[in-house]
């Protein structure tokens, strides 16, 4: 993946991966057993001026594993965050800058945080690459909080998909295969949520639509701008 183009610099964490910030969704079911759970973590500090809780590269999360090994990291910039948590109402809320960082968050705190504390529903993401010079703001509400953010309900676009297959059928035109591509043809709104089905799925679902996610936002940081999820199925699928 080149990181410049037409002079322009990608965008990287400090740990490698390409900048494209996420939130990921969490039900508190237990504020105070998430709370009891989070302090005796070294990797976790509170920030009571962010009112946050700053998740850091170090302790029992440098064992993760990011394009950027944790020794090649300048001691100079350590400990770096890799994640805040805000605890809002019954919302517990994990801003990321990375769709590898959130891979990596999801079974991180299911192991030392529990779903008995808190559990996932689900990630809202900004479908687009960042130029080094851009500055992000610490705390990424001016995405997530956007009027502009889609909001994706899977089981409502299942009975439209089904209800556009039924209308061409009684009047003898179209197939499901043609409404299909119709919709990968589709372009992504920048900023969407989604549910997260952890729990029933574990990371392979969500690893696949954060992906093809990314292939799509570096192609058009390539210039490519029609570039859909559809031309991502046919270099998966032979024939398509």
């Amino acid at each position: 993946m080149s990181g410049i183009r037409d002079g322009k610099i990608l965008q990287v964490t400090l740990t490698g991966e390409p900048v494209q910030p996420i939130r990921l969704y969490y039900e508190l079911c237990d504020k105070e057993l998430l709370v009891r759970r989070f302090r005796p973590l070294r990797c976790l500090d509170f920030d009571p001026r962010g009112k946050r809780w700053v998740w850091l590269y170090e302790h029992e999360a440098r064992t993760l594993e990011f394009r950027t090994p944790y020794a090649s990291l300048p001691t100079e910039k350590r400990p770096i965050v890799i994640g805040s948590f805000f605890l809002k109402g019954n919302k517990a809320l994990l801003d990321l800058r990375s769709f590898d960082r959130a891979i990596k968050a999801i079974p991180f705190f299911d192991e030392h945080a529990g779903s008995d504390a808190a559990r996932i529903t689900h990630a809202a993401v900004v479908n687009r690459l960042f130029e080094a010079r851009e500055q992000l703001p610490a705390n990424l509400d001016i995405f997530f909080h956007s009027r502009d953010m889609v909001e994706r309900r899977p089981e409502e676009s299942l009975a439209d998909m089904r209800s556009a297959v039924e209308r061409p059928r009684t009047e003898g035109e179209g197939d499901l295969r043609s409404i299909v591509e119709e919709r990968a043809r589709e372009a992504l709104p920048e900023i969407e949520k989604f549910p997260v089905h952890f729990y029933e799925d574990g990371l392979s679902s969500l690893e696949a639509a954060l992906h093809m996610r990314e292939v799509i936002a570096f192609e058009h940081w390539r210039g490519n701008m029609d570039y859909t999820f559809y031309d991502v199925l046919k270099t998966m699928i032979p024939g398509l």
